[in-house]
């Protein structure tokens, strides 16, 4: 299931993520995208997704 997740950014920060999408020839929703994943792979980041234990108390999970 897609998300979406409207931000404001600087007029001037738009210009500039806008420019490098064009130079890598991509559109400014698929740069970000990218940059956005490659930068969570990068780190290794985990995403953990709660979950009820028996007792009733929250467990995490990996997913």
């Amino acid at each position: 299931m897609k998300k979406i997740f409207p931000i404001e950014i600087a007029e001037d920060l738009h210009r500039q993520l806008k420019h490098a999408a064009i130079d890598s020839g991509m559109t400014l929703h698929a740069w970000i995208i990218k940059v956005l994943e490659s930068n969570v792979n990068h780190k290794g980041i985990a995403f953990k997704k709660k979950t009820r234990k028996h007792d009733g108390k929250p467990e995490n999970r990996e997913s």
